[in-house]
């Protein structure tokens, strides 16, 4: 797993958390301070086509690896 960013010493810990969540399917109730700002840029929750291809692949991808 990769975390790309982190450039922000008050909000990684936020972006960090948000992945950690999707990865994980558990969903913690904690405010985030800085989801007004990514609110504000415009991105989207839907998964567009192009993300939901990738997503594909990794999904297959993952089935091969050996722990």
């Amino acid at each position: 797993m990769c975390q790309e960013g982190g450039y922000d010493l008050a909000s990684t810990p936020y972006m960090g958390l948000g992945v950690i969540e999707g990865l994980s399917g558990i969903t913690l109730d904690l405010e985030n301070p800085f989801q007004v700002f990514g609110d504000s840029l415009g991105y989207t929750k839907e998964v567009l086509p192009h993300q939901a291809a990738v997503i594909e692949v990794a999904g297959k991808q993952v089935k091969n690896i050996n722990i």
